[in-house]
């Protein structure tokens, strides 16, 4: 829309050329978040893939968790956040075949010190394991 000047603005009066920084502000958008941790030839049982932990000053906002076990079948798999001190689980997926993903889509916020988990339990001597995380960053 037109001011009285003619500059084009938003409809919240913010110049378009600054568009992209009053977002961040406003909405505290920073970067998308896309990660993952893989484990090659991992231990028979049960197996622990963690993210880095989430850094001081901002929040991950996590949108989507996949998991799977590229070599065997497992027991189950469950995904969530670990706070350093309790496992809190998303999903717990039962009796996923070789190859196939558990998945889970929602919204998890985790703070400074938080880190994605993803568990799987019956896994193979030597099989390869991987847990993938899927959302965005806020700065506080």
């Amino acid at each position: 829309m037109p001011a009285p000047n003619g500059q084009l603005v938003t409809p919240v009066g913010i110049n378009a050329a600054g568009l992209p920084r009053a977002c961040a502000q406003l909405f505290g958008y920073t970067s998308q978040l896309l990660g993952q941790t893989r484990v090659e030839d991992c231990a028979a049982g049960t197996n622990v893939l963690d993210s880095g932990a989430v850094p001081a000053g901002v929040i991950w906002v996590v949108t989507a968790l996949e998991c799977h076990n590229y070599n065997s079948a497992v027991t189950f798999i469950r995904l969530g956040v670990y706070d350093g001190a309790t496992n809190y689980w998303a999903t717990v997926k039962p009796a996923v075949p070789a190859a196939q993903s558990a998945e889970w889509s929602g919204q998890l916020t985790l703070i400074e010190g938080d880190v994605v988990r993803g568990m799987l339990f019956g896994c193979t001597l030597n099989d390869d394991i991987q847990v993938s995380w899927f959302g965005y960053v806020m700065e506080l």
